[in-house]
């Protein structure tokens, strides 16, 4: 039988073993708590809110943070012909083409910048996705992350007036 102290009076109380929750204490009649277990166990939306919270935050970070293969995006390792024996294989210096003609330059020069301006066009769609992509996980994160804290406090009032 374990004796514990009020904590309003600090007078010995004398319980039975495994006897929890809230107690009058009989010298001082205010009320106490004993043996009370503060953690109350998640219910199922609580648990599923946890999980969808942590899915979009690795999302979130698998966009944000750069991967391995982002960072050796060289266009001489694109190249199929980079440190090629193959003598079929030329760079672009090695091609000589007599029969090029002024309307042939021009019509290089001109397929360049089409070739940029789409180029350039393709690059900020993918930005821009990529930008709203980020924005969408991280906030579906937050959303998530809210919900989880707000349902686990229905729950832990829940357990305490049970």
């Amino acid at each position: 039988m374990p004796t514990i102290q009020c904590p309003h009076c600090d007078d010995e109380i004398a319980l039975d073993e495994g006897q929890h929750g809230l107690f009058d204490c009989p010298h001082c009649d205010k009320e106490f708590e004993w043996n009370t277990n503060s953690i109350a166990p998640p219910t199922t939306m609580t648990v599923v809110f946890v999980i969808l919270a942590l899915i979009s935050g690795f999302v979130t970070l698998s966009l944000v943070l750069p991967s391995s293969a982002d960072s050796d995006s060289s266009s001489e390792s694109n190249d199929p012909c980079y440190m090629s024996e193959n003598p079929d294989c030329k760079s672009q210096g090695d091609y000589e083409d007599s029969s090029r003609s002024w309307f042939n330059l021009f019509d290089g020069i001109f397929e360049g910048i089409v070739e940029a301006i789409f180029g350039t066009a393709i690059i900020a769609i993918g930005i821009s996705l990529w930008v709203m992509a980020t924005l969408c996980c991280g906030s579906m994160t937050i959303i998530f992350s809210i919900m989880a804290v707000r349902r686990y406090s229905a729950d832990r009032v829940l357990y305490n007036s049970e």
